[in-house]
């Protein structure tokens, strides 16, 4: 990317890595504020002042690889981006790593053992880590590898990375939102439905139900992942239960061939009658009517708001939004597109043009909505993930990006949840 699209701030984010000091530059930015285009000017940079330079780039996920990847494709074609995938990099060990360019990798496979030392064997212009999550360990790593020109470690969560008193901060969290080529404006609601009489009371029995047949010592997790399932749609809750219930069954007939007690008693057994009883309760518990919130939102906003993204937390929630979506009479005037972890990438990449390029709605999971540029939303909504400030900041980071003309609106749909919205420190201070 062309450093005369950059803003000021970007800028000296670019200058401070490359003037060659061994302190690495921490930058603690938000999700969504240009973090992409400072990695593609750093490695446009540093490769056309160094033909035979190599750039080495970590990230959270491969979907964030790719997505960087493609980045550097389209803005710098000059520069080859290799993709290291645990397959690949098998070959790179046996014939030897690109002789220049950048080479992008996820924080899960850089921790191997096998690959980290044949990294860190490696001379590197850079060194990037893009936000990995559980930095600590990634950061330890990358420390130990030298470099001709500099670190840069990136984070979104300004609590929670660790520090040491050789770092180069820079925070772009007190910044006003101008300065970072973002919208002056953002709204962000809360929507709470009240659940009827009967569908309180079939959660009341829901819950006793689990409670009765978990053991004392279960992890909350496992309590807390059916009770969103349950909420969030039939489909979803059904796979969550029978998954726990394929599982059981495989640890009972480990058991029997080992003619041993199991090492992890914690973990849930469901009696059949109570499978049984759980089933006949979900479909009361209110998860259609959440649905209807949604469908409502489409019909009433779909003028005003002509791409919307509906976020979920698991795939088979948004199999079953756009099942039930589809099937809507009266939302067949634009396209239900869906992109999760079961999308194949060259169908994401269609996918997202077709979102880009005309009115529609795209279902996607967290998981992978939060790794996508959806700056084209004119609303997304939250549907069932978790609540807390960080993740509705990750949410938020998709779709409030540099060069917005219209102001993101984001919804978060809870139903009695606790919900926790970001203060005004994590969304960024307006500019007003």
């Amino acid at each position: 990317m062309s450093e005369r699209f950059l803003n000021s701030h970007q800028i000296e984010v670019v200058e401070r890595v490359l003037d060659g000091r061994p302190e690495p530059v921490v930058l603690l930015a938000p999700p969504g504020s240009g973090i992409g285009a400072v990695i593609a000017a750093i490695c446009t940079r540093a490769i056309a002042e160094g033909p035979r330079e190599r750039v080495l780039i970590v990230t959270r996920s491969r979907l964030r690889a790719q997505e960087l990847q493609q980045r550097l494709a389209e803005s710098s074609p000059t520069v080859d981006a290799t993709l290291v995938t645990g397959d690949s990099f098998r070959l790179f060990l046996a014939s030897g790593l690109p002789g220049a360019g950048v080479i992008l990798v996820t924080a899960q496979l850089l921790t191997r053992s096998d690959i980290a030392p044949a990294i860190g064997a490696n001379p590197w212009a850079v060194v990037i880590s893009d936000a990995v999550h559980g930095g600590a360990l990634t950061r330890s790593v990358l420390e130990k590898i030298k470099t001709t020109r500099g670190k840069l470690f990136i984070h979104d969560w300004p609590e929670k990375y660790p520090l040491s008193e050789h770092d180069r901060l820079i925070s772009w969290y007190d910044l006003p939102r101008h300065e970072l080529g973002l919208h002056p404006d953002r709204e962000i609601e809360l929507w709470e439905y009240n659940r009827s009489p009967e569908e309180l009371e079939a959660l009341k029995e829901f819950m006793r139900i689990i409670d009765e047949s978990l053991p004392a010592s279960t992890p909350p997790g496992i309590r807390q992942n059916l009770v969103a399932a349950a909420t969030s749609s039939p489909l979803a809750f059904e796979q969550v239960l029978m998954r726990a219930v394929r599982n059981s069954e495989r640890r009972q007939v480990d058991e029997d061939l080992d003619d041993a007690q199991t090492e992890n008693e914690s973990e849930w057994r469901p009696h059949p009658a109570a499978v049984s009883a759980l089933l006949a309760l979900v479909d009361n518990i209110g998860a259609d009517k959440k649905v209807g919130y949604v469908i409502d939102a489409l019909r009433t906003r779909k003028e005003m708001h002509p791409r919307i993204v509906v976020f979920c937390r698991m795939v088979s929630t948004t199999a079953y939004l756009e099942e039930v979506l589809s099937e809507a009479e009266d939302l067949q005037d634009r396209p239900i597109l869906r992109v999760d972890a079961s999308t194949m990438y060259g169908e994401t990449s269609a996918r997202l043009a077709q979102f880009h390029a005309m009115p529609c709605v795209l279902i996607t999971t967290e998981g992978v909505g939060t790794e996508l540029n959806l700056a084209d939303a004119d609303l997304a909504i939250m549907y069932d993930g978790a609540t807390t400030e960080r993740q509705i900041q990750r949410v938020w980071g998709a779709i409030d990006r540099p060069g917005r003309t219209t102001p993101p609106k984001l919804v978060v749909l809870a139903a009695g949840e606790r919900t926790r919205l970001p203060p005004e420190s994590y969304l960024l201070p307006d500019s007003r």
